[in-house]
């Protein structure tokens, strides 16, 4: 959550003065979960600053502060002053500052770091994309994975736990990035669940699991780790660093716990509508957006002194400050800084706020250009003093104006609501062209606001059922397994014909029981997901023809980047053959020959992956496990209990972790 300062409860509003902010504390959210704040304690000796401005105040000469002009400046500017300086409350993250350029932060933390950013050179027609999230992206499929995806003009996040590789390793990856791409870097430690912090999966629709427990050849190996990656010629392995349980199962559920507290897949509807960019059912609840961080904006910026801030209280938040008109000012505002990419509004008739009124007159004013100065569109609304009241702005009445002037001829543009890049309330003395706000009264004011959201005429045909169909049809939690996973111990299994890991699981830490009991937590989440498990993986060429089977049975040996090209596609694609499944993936070429491309290749599609689990007949429920002494085979396992007449093991559900 973003760090606001505000004020601390029951003290008087600072007149005059821009107070600093430090030791933030975190205060209690409000009880509908909404407006989360943090209150920061005044600094030593603000007490007496804030009697002698209030002495002042009183004063019809004022001195302009210039210190809070700076302050304001910067917030809009460059993000704010460092420590919190700033009064501004975000609700509940901030805005991920891509006007910073390279290496800004999306996060209030600075936990996401951005290596690359390609998407301003998407156009505003093809809106923007969940963010996919690769776990051990610096490993030999997952790093394949995100340069699959950059070169498909995606948002990538990877989580890695040595950050310097990370950088090293995709310095040159915006050679390869389609426009519309971005990589951000995450430096966290599945096996340390503190380390996944909340930010980190914020916007995040799906997570690529590529995470695995290191293995290397007791031999010794080269710093890029060559004899492990070939996955032809076999060395004697072990185990380097933390064990099978700590990584496979501990660190896989860490991750998975992590994502669905914090991703994408578990927001409201709302939040979800504004991540891809579309309209939900019931409009948008513009105070609780990540994307909106409001700051203080007022008539300082042209050498008057009034002052505002915006506050949690209770379960609303209140506009309020004081509004002086010496110096030739008299407007006091809230306004969020620029988001990118735009709001698109399109779908929506207007702007319905809940208010308790004063008995003056407001503006509401968007933008839908990023200038600091540009063109606002304005509807001015008038509230009763003392009174709860529903206000509707139509967005057909908002009009173009500039420094409170009407905006005519060539300029006045119609309000673009595809194009919403900020929003902005106000109290000011003036109306448009000169003229005064009839209800307008100097001094001090308060308008607690209960509701700011978005109200729907006529909704797009089909709009919603669309993308509840959209979220149905794509695995939201990937991850890589192996397959063998399930076959130690199995009755009647001859380990030396099998692959080493299965002869060697106990030798090296149950390496594949715990990835099995990884890939039963994952099943067990709620997620909708897929496992995939390869065979030995190579650092041969894709294109190889591949064999799609489950029951966990087969051997041999598949590309990694066969592997990467399969999970981009599912993750990418409507895949529904590819939800809530397990399968395992290898190809027909003989372990001894190494393939070659042919001339002419051309990379797999996601309508090729597609065909290929067609023909597989994949079904849902089969994980080739045994239970209760039975080998599950190619049957879903609820099908091997009812024809049996037994119950899964109480030790085998996830309430038994």
């Amino acid at each position: 959550m973003a760090t606001v300062a505000v004020r601390k409860q029951g003290a008087r509003p600072a007149r005059g003065v821009q107070r600093a902010a430090t030791r933030p504390t975190r205060c209690p959210r409000a009880s509908r979960g909404r407006l989360a704040v943090v209150v920061a304690s005044k600094v030593k000796g603000e007490e007496d600053k804030e009697a002698e401005d209030s002495s002042r105040s009183r004063s019809r000469s004022r001195k302009w502060n210039v210190s809070r002009f700076a302050k304001q400046l910067l917030f809009f500017r460059t993000g704010g002053v460092v420590g919190g300086t700033v009064r501004v409350v975000t609700f509940p993250f901030r805005l991920a500052k891509r006007m910073l350029g390279r290496g800004a932060s999306p996060s209030a933390d600075g936990l996401v770091e951005v290596l690359l950013d390609h998407t301003r050179t998407r156009t505003s027609e093809e809106g923007e994309d969940l963010v996919v999230m690769v776990a051990g992206a610096t490993g030999g499929v997952g790093k394949r994975c995100v340069t699959k995806l950059l070169s498909l003009g995606r948002r990538v996040r990877v989580l890695v736990r040595d950050a310097d590789k990370a950088r090293e390793l995709f310095r040159g990856a915006g050679d390869l990035a389609a426009p519309g791409a971005k990589l951000e870097l995450c430096a966290a430690d599945i096996t340390q669940p503190q380390t996944l912090q909340p930010s980190m999966f914020q916007d995040v629709g799906t997570v690529m699991c590529t995470t695995a427990c290191k293995v290397a050849p007791k031999e010794g190996d080269t710093d890029k780790r060559d004899k492990y990656y070939q996955g032809i010629k076999f060395f004697d392995p072990e185990i380097v660093g933390d064990t099978p349980e700590v990584v496979d199962f501990e660190g896989v559920k860490n991750l998975v716990d992590a994502f669905k507290e914090n991703g994408v897949s578990t927001m409201s509807k709302e939040k979800r509508w504004l991540a891809k960019n579309k309209s939900g059912g019931e409009g948008v609840d513009l105070l609780s957006l990540p994307q909106l961080a409001w700051g203080s904006l007022d008539d300082v910026v042209m050498g008057g002194v009034s002052e505002s801030s915006m506050e949690a209280s209770g379960e609303n938040v209140v506009f309020k400050g004081i509004v002086r008109t010496e110096n030739n000012g008299g407007f006091a505002s809230m306004r969020t800084r620029n988001v990118d990419p735009a709001l698109d509004l399109s779908g929506e008739a207007g702007i319905t706020l809940r208010v308790r009124g004063n008995g003056m007159r407001f503006k509401f004013l968007v933008r839908t250009e990023t200038g600091f100065d540009a063109v606002a569109y304005a509807s001015s609304f008038d509230t009763k003093d003392g009174e709860w009241q529903e206000i509707d702005l139509p967005f057909k009445d908002f009009i173009p104006v500039f420094r409170a002037k009407t905006v005519t001829g060539d300029e006045a543009k119609p309000l673009n609501t595809k194009n919403i890049v900020s929003m902005q309330v106000m109290l000011s003395k003036f109306e448009y062209d000169g003229a005064l706000n009839p209800s307008f009264r100097a001094g001090e004011f308060e308008l607690p606001i209960a509701g700011l959201r978005t109200y729907r005429g006529s909704a797009r045909a089909g709009g919603e059922e669309e993308e509840e169909e959209e979220e149905e049809e794509r695995p939201r939690f990937v991850y890589v397994s192996s397959a063998g996973v399930t076959r130690p111990n199995r009755p009647g299994i001859d380990v030396e014909v099998e692959p080493p890991a299965v002869k060697l699981n106990d030798a090296l830490g149950g390496i594949l029981t715990y990835k099995l009991k990884g890939e039963d937590y994952i099943r067990e989440s709620g997620l909708s997901y897929c496992v995939v498990r390869p065979c030995a993986l190579t650092e041969e060429p894709e294109g190889a023809e591949i064999v799609v089977e489950q029951g966990d049975t087969i051997r041999g040996k598949i590309s990694r980047e066969d592997v990467a090209s399969l999970m981009c596609s599912m993750v990418l694609e409507k895949f529904d053959q590819a939800k809530d499944v397990t399968f395992e993936v290898t190809s027909t070429q003989p372990f001894s020959e190494p393939y070659v491309q042919g001339e002419g290749h051309q990379p797999r599609t996601g309508s090729d992956w597609k065909a290929i689990l067609d023909k597989a007949n994949v079904r849902r429920g089969v994980t080739g496990k045994t239970i209760n002494g039975k080998y599950t085979g190619n049957v879903p396992e609820q099908e091997t209990l009812a024809g049996t007449g037994a119950e899964r093991p109480l030790t085998d559900a996830w309430y038994s972790w």
